[in-house]
């Protein structure tokens, strides 16, 4: 029907019992699509905030510690912009936690609107805690990045 699948190919060439030369080849096609598709999803689960939809603790610290070996490596520049949000706490106590979810959903995408077209890694490194690892920015670019962030957080008025 046209559409995609993966598929898991194997194959072995057999010799004749004779001459002890190759006489045939034997090969299986399966699909493992379905498989690939588990494959991802468990990927996901696994390097994604449930709540925020960006990165989680374990993949940030994990691309933290590579980039910091790149930049030391390569000698290029490597910024981190943290955000602690201020009082995080009063909002969960003030409005309940469903609100302070609602608010760290927000934060985390206008902090991703910021940042998703420069390649730049972001994610909650904690309760009220984001992270984004930029990457061999210049320090006039991560500055203006950190701007962007602030303002675009502050303008959400939560």
């Amino acid at each position: 029907d046209g559409h995609w699948v993966n598929i898991l190919a194997r194959g072995n060439a057999v010799r004749g019992k004779v001459s002890n030369e190759y006489e045939r080849l034997v090969g299986t096609h399966v699909d493992i699509t379905e498989r690939k598709q588990m494959e991802a999803r468990l990927e996901r689960l696994a390097n994604i905030d449930g709540l925020t939809n960006l990165y989680n603790r374990i993949h940030f610290n994990e691309t933290l510690e590579n980039e910091v070996q790149r930049a030391i490596r390569y000698k290029t520049p490597l910024s981190l912009l943290m955000l602690d949000i201020d009082y995080f706490k009063n909002v969960n106590d003030t409005y309940g936690h469903q609100e302070g979810d609602t608010a760290l959903i927000c934060i985390a995408g206008a902090l991703w609107d910021t940042i998703k077209s420069t390649g730049e890694l972001a994610a909650r490194a904690g309760g009220e805690e984001i992270c984004v690892v930029l990457k061999a920015p210049e320090l006039a670019g991560a500055r203006q990045l950190c701007e962007d962030s602030g303002t675009l957080v502050s303008a959400l008025g939560i």
